[in-house]
């Protein structure tokens, strides 16, 4: 995904309404996305629940939303809350 947007995830630590991961989002409507997961080793659930919203949303546009970088640690964090680490590999419907 060389074109696409890139965003190195983070922990976020306020306000919900103001994630920086919402702007992220909001400025980059229109492209592939990449969430680059490196300094990341768990997800917290408001992360999550703006990644998986994010990326039905992507996914409907036919855009490409991929997390890359995932440390093992992450897909264990991803498996308690529920959700498969494979669930964010790079899909686009056809």
């Amino acid at each position: 995904m060389s074109d696409a947007s890139i965003y190195p995830l983070g922990r976020h630590k306020g306000h919900p309404a103001q994630n920086p991961l919402i702007a992220f989002f909001q400025n980059v409507q229109d492209r592939d996305v990449d969430i680059q997961c490196d300094n990341v080793s768990r997800m917290d659930a408001q992360n999550l629940q703006i990644l998986l919203s994010a990326q039905k949303v992507w996914q409907a546009k036919g855009l490409n939303f991929e997390l890359s970088r995932m440390s093992n640690d992450l897909r264990s964090s991803l498996a308690l809350l529920g959700v498969s680490s494979t669930q964010f590999e790079n899909e686009v419907p056809s």
